[in-house]
């Protein structure tokens, strides 16, 4: 499940949220859900790893677009989804430049959001198997590495490498071995 934090002002549609969207079948959790924007951006830094957030752009105090910009600058970036009254081309245009993954107007119905949080799960999938991908890749590379290197002290040992190659094996080690303890 991806944890997902709701940013909305407005009491009737954050209910609205949890009543009417079926969060568990579309693979999401929520995990925290903010009053305004001050309030998720303090969440955003508590809770650990929320992967999608779904924010209004029109909040009192810190707004939507507000959030955006602050979350980017978060290590963990979470997908952002706005939800906006405004068709406004500045809001959109703004919301682009902070990375937002999709702008939606209100009023959207239940099966047109959960097919934007469809499509921001197979994105998170995907991404989650790139980064899978790329950690096993590097445990190979580093198996490698020391398959490679047994190899060669094994040959030292037996007396089977040259004089030029033991100087090489010898320093290599050396650059192995672990710096002293500060004191």
């Amino acid at each position: 499940m991806y944890r997902l934090l709701i940013a909305e002002d407005e009491q009737s549609t954050r209910r609205w949220f949890e009543r009417k969207i079926r969060w568990d079948e579309i693979g999401f959790e929520i995990c925290a859900i903010a009053d305004d924007g001050a309030q998720a951006w303090d969440r955003l830094q508590e809770e650990p790893a929320v992967d999608a957030l779904l924010t209004d752009i029109r909040m009192p105090g810190m707004d939507g677009l507000e959030l955006c910009r602050l979350a980017n600058t978060l290590a963990a970036r979470p997908e952002i989804v706005i939800l906006s009254g405004y068709g406004d081309f500045e809001y959109a245009k703004r919301a682009i430049e902070y990375g937002v993954s999709r702008y939606l107007l209100k009023p959207v119905a239940a099966e047109q959001l959960e097919d934007v949080f469809r499509s921001l799960k197979a994105k998170l999938d995907e991404e989650a198997r790139r980064k899978e991908a790329l950690r096993l890749a590097d445990l190979w590379r580093r198996k490698a590495e020391m398959e490679d290197r047994a190899a060669r002290f094994r040959a030292w040992f037996e007396g089977r490498l040259s004089p030029e190659e033991t100087k090489s094996a010898l320093r290599e080690a050396e650059s192995l071995r672990p710096a002293p303890p500060y004191r």
